[in-house]
């Protein structure tokens, strides 16, 4: 096969969306709808948890995609999860307990936290591996 002919070959695969990849993105949508209707029909317990969960599912999506899709080592993402947390427990103690303005202090706090280390990071030479 010459090398025109491969390129041609990725170039189709690339613009014809594969039917899995349809499925998968059907089943993705319906799992959100389905998170999006949970409130509606179960109590305060299981959503508390199901949000815990979901919280949780995004910090340990972020370290496998740096992890094992990059292959870089971690920068301690779990770090700004807890500025994040700890901001946010410490507004609805001493602030007010209104969860939007606690859920913006936190990722307010987070970004900081993340802005001022990042910049660091990502001026660093050479790896601590």
């Amino acid at each position: 096969m010459t090398t025109v002919e491969k390129e041609r070959t990725v170039a189709a695969s690339v613009t014809a969306p594969a039917p899995r990849n349809r499925a998968r993105g059907a089943a993705a949508g319906l799992a959100l709808l389905v998170l999006a209707a949970l409130p509606l029909v179960l109590a305060a317990y299981p959503i508390s948890t199901l949000t815990r969960i979901l919280a949780f599912a995004v910090l340990v999506l972020s370290v496998d995609l740096l992890t094992g899709v990059c292959g870089l080592p971690t920068l301690g993402q779990a770090a700004y999860f807890g500025v994040g947390a700890y901001t946010a427990a410490l507004v609805g103690i001493h602030v007010t307990s209104d969860a939007a303005v606690q859920l913006l202090a936190a990722v307010g706090a987070g970004l900081l936290a993340a802005a001022a280390t990042g910049w660091v990071a990502i001026r660093a030479k050479g790896s601590s591996s």
